[in-house]
């Protein structure tokens, strides 16, 4: 009998550990830099588990413009297997019907979101297309200058011929996400310039030294400008959403 509880106690401090390690294992996170080439705009992307039929939805109003970048992630629960797949799918303007690639993996990887030439290119009319991955910056822009902001322009400073620049016409209190990558791997010191346009305003607003990082930026009014030491023009948060 004793031995019979020696083994039970045994195979419960067993299952206990089992069940621990089980609660403390991290899930496993696709990490997806979405790239719109398709020379229109994204309006939705969903990312389907082809296993559980678990589904993420990112649904842009306005569109996703095209050359900008769009940060997806998936996760799977930990120890799932090794061979799981995900359907990717996006929507553009002008199209009912969704593009779709049936099996994509948990991965961290860049999809490039192709325009109909590239797509006929590609074999199988694939709709996307993977590349290297990047260092990404995502930054959740809120108006609260006052005014409508015009333009925003982040520009490289390792590289001037590099930039970005939306025509935004932001109303006072909108807010607008813009994004900027660079490859993967380059100097973690690595700078932006960021510059933004208010109506009634000839010279833009510049702030120097951005990060490649993910934050919330708020441009702020004149009085915000004068509180804030030597002048800047905008504010640093935590990336959130709908707040």
């Amino acid at each position: 009998m004793k031995r019979i509880l020696s083994l039970i106690l045994a195979l419960t401090m067993i299952l206990t550990c089992a069940a621990a390690l089980a609660e403390t294992a991290e899930d496993q996170v696709g990490t997806y830099y979405v790239y719109n080439k398709t020379g229109l705009g994204v309006i939705a992307i969903n990312i389907t588990d082809n296993v559980t039929g678990n589904t993420a939805d990112y649904t842009f109003d306005p569109s996703l413009p095209d050359g900008q970048y769009f940060l997806a992630t998936f996760s799977i629960p930990a120890g799932e297997d090794g061979n799981h797949r995900l359907t990717f799918s996006y929507t553009v303007e002008g199209e009912e019907a969704a593009r779709t690639f049936g099996t994509l993996s948990i991965e961290e990887a860049t999809l490039t979101l192709l325009d109909q030439a590239g797509i006929d290119a590609m074999s199988n009319a694939t709709p996307l297309q993977f590349g290297p991955k990047v260092q990404l910056g995502l930054y959740r822009v809120m108006n609260k200058t006052g005014a409508i902001v015009k333009t925003i322009k982040i520009t490289d400073n390792n590289n001037a011929e590099s930039f970005i620049e939306t025509e935004e016409n932001l109303a006072p209190d909108g807010e607008t996400f813009v994004t900027y990558a660079i490859p993967d791997g380059e100097d973690g010191n690595h700078r932006l310039t960021f510059a933004y346009t208010v109506e009634g305003e000839e010279e833009a607003r510049s702030f120097g030294t951005l990060s490649i990082e993910q934050a919330t930026l708020t441009l702020l009014d004149q009085a915000g400008i004068d509180a804030m030491s030597n002048a800047t023009p905008l504010q640093f948060g935590p990336l959130t959403f709908g707040q």
